[in-house]
């Protein structure tokens, strides 16, 4: 899972905003925290050289004061000041050091605006590797120490590239002894037709996501049961499911024609203060950085998101070819 996380940080309260849950991550997993700033390369003229001095010297100062506050919570934190292209500088270290998690910010230095993420903010979720915990700064709260996540949504199509988010939620929701929900939106299959679909056409359709949804039902029950107990027992932790005390597990099976507007719709009537999704569902369309519905999440969403890189962790448990094979529920997208 996560054993090395980093925060880009450029000085702006906006940035800092990651901070909080940066250290609920770093506790939950025991991992260690890198504070990284990336300053413009530094200019040829003597003057500016001065200028450029002290300026690093104040960002040096900066990472130091965030990274006490940090230690004082027992975490391990090391601070880091590189130069260059901000996007490229982090993705490049990230890299370099096999970081398991970025947490950032949406928004920094550049203020809030009109679009759902700054222009580094964008660079980096297309290029890097590693997962990444986005944080949108508008709703940031600056104010808490650290994060705590009460509602946890999971949204899963079947896939077992979607499945690789399940140990990040058991040991949250054990951390946080929060609630996890397990969304799966089963969608009306299409019929290509350029009159109206006839009656039988009508109740073939109906019938097909009805065994969608009793399939995704059946499997949720499993998951439930087996997987997340599983992960509990192994982690060392107790949970009650559905007892009131401890963990809860609760599942959503809506059935609808738009997916993503379903789950943008579950994230704000549930109240979820963390939406957990793999990059990559049973698609696994791997020219692109992300599946259709983390793209919505990025560019949409309100709630705090962890996307989990999928391949690596696939990569470690088994031939890929095995999960080719596994049947995905069908009538999703992901």
């Amino acid at each position: 899972m996560f054993k090395s996380i980093l925060v880009p940080l450029d000085g702006s309260e906006l940035a800092e905003g990651s901070l909080p849950h940066a250290r609920t991550m770093a506790a939950a997993f025991g991992a260690c925290v890198t504070l990284l700033h990336v300053s413009e390369a530094p200019p040829e003229t003597s003057i500016n050289v001065f200028d450029w001095s002290l300026r690093k010297a104040e960002a040096e100062a900066y990472l130091l004061k965030q990274a006490a506050e940090l230690q004082r919570a027992g975490l391990p934190v090391e601070c880091r000041l590189l130069e260059g292209p901000a996007a490229q500088r982090i993705v490049e270290y990230a890299e370099q050091q096999q970081i398991s998690l970025i947490v950032m910010s949406s928004h920094g230095r550049g203020g809030l605006s009109r679009w759902n993420l700054s222009h580094i903010a964008q660079k980096v979720l297309q290029q890097t590797s590693s997962s990444i915990l986005l944080v949108q700064a508008e709703h940031a709260g600056r104010e808490a120490a650290a994060a705590r996540y009460s509602r946890i949504l999971a949204p899963l199509d079947g896939s077992r590239r979607a499945e690789c988010v399940l140990p990040v939620a058991t040991r949250l929701i054990a951390h946080d002894q929060a609630e996890l929900i397990l969304a799966h939106v089963t969608s009306q299959p299409f019929i290509f037709n350029r009159l109206m679909p006839t009656g039988e056409e009508r109740a073939m359709a109906a019938q097909l996501a009805r065994l969608n949804r009793a399939r995704a039902e059946a499997y949720f029950e499993d998951l439930a049961t087996r997987l997340v107990r599983e992960s509990f027992a192994r982690e060392g932790f107790a949970s009650d499911f559905g007892s009131g005390n401890g963990a809860v597990v609760e599942t959503a099976l809506p059935v609808s024609d738009n997916v993503v507007l379903t789950l943008q719709n579950m994230v704000a009537d549930k109240a979820v203060d963390l939406v957990l999704l793999s990059a990559h569902g049973h698609s696994a369309q791997g020219q692109w950085s992300f599946g259709s519905v983390v793209t919505n999440f990025v560019f949409y969403g309100s709630a705090p998101l962890l996307v989990v890189q999928d391949l690596p962790q696939l990569l470690n448990q088994q031939p890929l070819e095995e999960f080719a094979r596994r049947p995905a529920l069908q009538g999703v997208q992901n």
